[in-house]
This record gives C-alpha cells, sequence and structure tokens, in this order.
C-alpha cells in the first residue's frame, strides 16, 4: 500500500473515532450517510455502472458492486453469499485494513466503520422492496481479510 494511502487511512481512522467520541453512533452515522448517498442514486448509477444500478435484481446489483469495487481498487477479491434477509461478503486485501489495524492495536474491533460495508448497505437499498436494516463487520489484519454482513428487510 503506498504512503499516501496509509496517510489517508490514519487520518481517516481519526476522523472517524473522533465522530465516535463526540457520542454521535457510528451505527446512526452509517444509516444517514446510506440515506444521503441513496439520494444521489442518479450520479453513482451513472458513474460507477453505466446507468444500469436500478435495473438488475439485489444479487446482481451486489455482484455488480463487487466488481466494482474490485475495479476501483478498494479490494484485491470479494466473495458474496446471498442469504434471505442479508447478504455476506468476505473481502480479501480492503485497502483500508490501515483502519483496522490501528484500531486493534489500540484494543477497538477494528475499523471504527466500513467504508465498504457503506457501499454494501446503499446497495442494499436499491431495490424495491428491500431495506437497509444493520451491518455486522469483522477483521482479520494478519490475513488480510474482512468478513461483512449487510442485514435487510422485505417489505411486503
Amino acid at each position: 500500500m503506498s504512503e499516501g494511502n496509509r496517510l489517508r487511512n490514519i487520518l481517516l481512522y481519526y476522523l472517524l473515532s473522533s465522530i465516535r467520541e463526540l457520542g454521535i453512533s457510528l451505527p446512526l452515522l452509517f444509516r444517514r450517510v446510506t440515506e444521503t448517498a441513496r439520494k444521489d442514486i442518479e450520479y453513482i448509477s451513472k458513474t460507477f455502472f453505466e446507468g444500469n444500478l436500478q435495473q438488475a435484481s439485489l444479487e446482481q446489483i451486489f455482484q455488480d458492486l463487487a466488481g466494482m469495487l474490485q475495479k476501483e481498487g478498494l479490494a484485491e477479491k470479494i466473495e458474496i453469499k446471498m442469504g434471505d434477509t442479508h447478504m455476506e461478503m468476505k473481502v480479501y486485501n480492503c485497502r483500508y485494513l490501515d483502519m483496522a489495524k490501528r484500531g486493534k492495536e489500540k484494543g477497538e474491533e477494528g475499523c471504527p466503520i466500513c467504508l465498504v460495508s457503506i457501499a454494501a448497505s446503499l446497495a442494499a437499498t436499491l431495490t424495491k422492496g428491500i431495506s437497509f436494516n444493520s451491518v455486522e463487520y469483522s477483521s482479520d489484519v494478519n490475513k488480510n481479510i474482512c468478513d461483512l454482513r449487510i442485514n435487510f428487510m422485505k417489505e411486503e
């Protein structure tokens, strides 16, 4: 990882940690970021998915997201497994592992908030009848693997 990426990641770690220390709920911030990005979905769809993002099934959206994250260099490899009300991602060599390493050095779980899972939670909200519920993530910094679980609800 280049020095510029490491510096950016450490600064991002401090920013997110400071937000948490101010008493702002990171899960609430996570949900708000997803809602804000959803309002700009046409731009995201056009810029990163050739305008086809909202026309696919939920599983196809997640597959397209994994491809885009790899293409953008955010991860070396991403494996996806779909469930009825969740999606699991195994992310290899995430670009943000510096944040997880620093968090673990300070006795934390890892990243203060997983930036890859923000993108995945946004993807979950793009299919009609689906709404974002929660996210769980963990990282093994020795193996350079992050496990994410995006939980969503199917609206009736």
